[in-house]
């Protein structure tokens, strides 16, 4: 796992969702429409990289920014429907809160990975015919490269 600090960052979120929660597929950067016999789905995109104002000599800290949306599958009920998303809201914290991304070559990437944002999603009745929905976690976590360098 060596690239681009985005392509690292995106791998290694995958790689930690896919240990954490092996039942569960988990693809990047999907822009197609999730059908209900894809479900259950995890979806991986980066987000916003900016450069720290507060970073030391040689350095550059990176607050990035990645959101992981989960695709519960369909329910029998809206009730059912909006527990199975808050359940994978959840699991998706679970597994990716308050701990450091792995290096390529070992140690921490990151300072850490922090939640902050749940946006949940029950689909209408006129989107969807089944009880189903989705919920985007919206992570943030900071990264120090020497100056000048944006992959590993």
């Amino acid at each position: 796992m060596s690239g681009s600090l985005h392509k690292v960052i995106a791998e290694a979120v995958v790689g930690r969702l896919a240990a954490a929660l092996p039942s569960i597929p988990c693809e990047r950067a999907r822009r197609a429409e999730v059908e209900q016999q894809e479900r259950p789905l995890l979806v991986v995109s980066i987000g916003d990289m900016r450069a720290n104002p507060n970073a030391s000599f040689g350095e550059t800290f990176w607050d990035v920014t990645f959101v992981v949306t989960g695709f519960p599958a369909a329910a029998s009920t809206d009730v059912l429907a909006e527990d199975g998303i808050g359940t994978m809201a959840q699991q998706i914290i679970e597994a990716l809160d308050a701990q450091a991304l792995p290096r390529p070559g070992g140690g921490d990437l990151t300072t850490g990975v922090f939640a902050a944002a749940i946006e949940p999603r029950l689909y209408g009745a006129e989107e969807h015919g089944a009880p189903m929905g989705e919920v985007s976690v919206t992570f943030r976590a900071e990264v120090a490269l020497p100056n000048g360098v944006l992959s590993l």
